[in-house]
């Protein structure tokens, strides 16, 4: 199971700081608006190999799509949606998914911000970059290790 954070994970978050270009240093907004899931198309090629996971979106998205423009937005992805967490803070309303689901063997959190995720950071999460997200390559290097690691080793240990 995938959890994803949909900005700054699959675009860019719109609102990123940009420390030191006014000024002393004082944060600028960037007022562009990314494409929204750009990156899709990467997510898409990492899981293509594994089709037993899915995807449940924990973003603030899930207050105002719905589950069909979740899924539209999604595009190649549609078929691995399986739903939304419910209401709550980050960490807590995935933590309630998981409690409700049956048969979920394991799952990534994957968060742009790690703001309100539990501290110390639960070794689940797979933090992005909001201004790179999934298409930082150690991004993807992580996830890649999720989904090749070996079950058997990893319970053995």
């Amino acid at each position: 199971m995938l959890f994803v954070d949909c900005d700054g994970c699959l675009h860019p978050d719109r609102f990123v700081s940009c420390p030191g270009r006014i000024g002393e240093g004082l944060p600028v907004v960037e007022t562009r608006l990314p494409r929204r899931c750009q990156w899709v198309p990467i997510l898409e090629r990492l899981l293509a190999p594994h089709e037993d996971v899915g995807i449940v979106i924990y973003s603030s998205w899930r207050y105002i799509h719905s589950h069909r423009e979740l899924v539209h937005l999604l595009g190649p992805l549609a078929s691995r949606y399986l739903g939304v967490t419910p209401a709550g803070r980050s960490y807590e309303s995935v933590s309630a998914w998981l409690k409700n689901a049956a048969g979920v063997g394991d799952y990534r959190v994957l968060d742009a911000t790690r703001g309100d995720m539990a501290k110390p950071a639960p070794q689940k999460l797979i933090t992005c970059d909001p201004r790179s997200g999934i298409s930082s390559p150690e991004v993807q290097e992580q996830l890649q290790a999720w989904l090749w690691a070996d079950p058997w080793l990893d319970a053995a240990q």
